[in-house]
């Protein structure tokens, strides 16, 4: 851009200089007395009109440029607006979405009931699984809360808030975690393992009374 400003520059100003190459060449043959001051003259005129040709210029490339940028700018808006679209109208997003949101409501409504659980069963910190058994509701064991990673962390300390017993089991917690649901009763095949669990606290519970 710049050469290309350049260049019209200095044609125009070879344009202007040749109406001044006759009087140059006079100049020659019979030097004029006042030769100093033409010089000084011609050099101020070229310097001028360079002047006006160049701000002329100059002002055209700024507005140019600005108004390309703004043109850009609308592009990138419109781009990202189309992108947007895009993303919202994904169905594979929408549903990535919906089970994220899903997913930390879950997890809220899964810290908030292990204050009702009679047990915590633990890897102790990748799996949590929160029992409740009451023999007048509950037909076995019912699993109110679980989670794997962060989620089993804050079941912990939920637990530990409320003085709830956490039993560390990594095999028990785990079976819980992949076979049985939330609000779901444990399978026959883990009634003695949980038994245990609960005889256990029993007793200890029955000591501390006494």
């Amino acid at each position: 851009k710049s050469i290309f400003k350049f260049l019209i520059v200095g044609a125009i100003l070879i344009y202007i200089f040749k109406g001044y190459i006759p009087q140059i060449l006079s100049f020659s043959v019979s030097p004029p007395d006042n030769l100093d001051k033409f010089l000084a003259t011609f050099i101020i005129k070229m310097l001028f009109f360079a002047f006006l040709i160049a701000v002329p210029l100059g002002l055209a490339d700024f507005y140019f440029q600005r108004w390309r940028y703004l043109e850009n700018l609308k592009m990138t808006k419109q781009e990202v607006k189309e992108e947007l679209k895009s993303v919202e109208g994904n169905p594979e997003v929408k549903k990535r979405i919906r089970r994220k949101m899903m997913e930390i409501f879950n997890r809220r409504k899964a810290v908030k009931r292990v204050k009702e659980a009679d047990v915590v069963i633990t890897n102790p910190t990748h799996y949590a699984v929160a029992l409740r058994y009451n023999p007048e509701k509950d037909i076995a064991p019912i699993v109110i809360a679980k989670g794997i990673g962060r989620l089993a962390l804050l079941i912990i300390e939920e637990a530990k808030k409320h003085n709830i017993p956490i039993v560390r089991n990594p095999t028990l917690a785990r079976s819980l975690y992949h076979s049985v649901d939330i609000n779901q009763p444990i399978p026959v095949e883990l009634y003695k393992l949980v038994a245990q669990v609960l005889a256990t606290l029993e007793k200890y519970k029955r000591r501390y009374r006494k």
